[in-house]
């Protein structure tokens, strides 16, 4: 990309924007699995007691999407800063 004109930033940003949308897309396919596997596990367990209540605990799932998405963004971000480094300099 450097050798078709774009800067460092640039690049630096087209990967931050990848990072988002692959932590945006992998935290909404674990919901979309999680729930479906809750649907089913709570039909399952219907005819067996009376009701089974499915209670999300909204904090620690907002805590763990967030520490996903700041590993995939400096996973991704430092290792192209750095080839982006070592680039420039060679």
């Amino acid at each position: 990309m450097r050798l078709a004109g774009a800067t460092r930033r640039q690049i630096l940003r087209l990967v931050a924007h990848q990072a988002t949308i692959v932590s945006a897309v992998g935290a909404a396919i674990g919901a979309l699995v999680t729930g479906a596997t809750l649907i089913m596990v709570r039909a399952a367990l219907n005819g067996s007691s009376d009701s089974v209540p499915i209670q999300v605990p909204w904090l620690v799932l907002l805590i763990v999407i967030t520490a996903c998405a700041v590993i995939t963004f400096t996973a991704s971000v430092a290792p192209a800063a750095l080839a982006l480094r070592r680039a420039a300099e060679g």
